[in-house]
């Protein structure tokens, strides 16, 4: 699923990284944190999930 979400990730940076109101964030950058923080807790660079 987290490879799923970093094929997504140019997508929805592209599309939709406008700041959302409620969150106060860009949820590209959001997303792109949380991919890098699930790889880390994995023991895996984001590079190693992706494929």
């Amino acid at each position: 699923m987290l490879a799923c979400l970093i094929a997504l990730l140019p997508w929805l940076k592209q599309w939709h990284n406008d700041l959302d109101p409620e969150f106060s964030e860009r949820m590209g950058y959001f997303y792109e944190a949380f991919i890098t923080d699930e790889a880390r807790h994995m023991g895996k660079s984001v590079d190693e999930v992706r494929w």
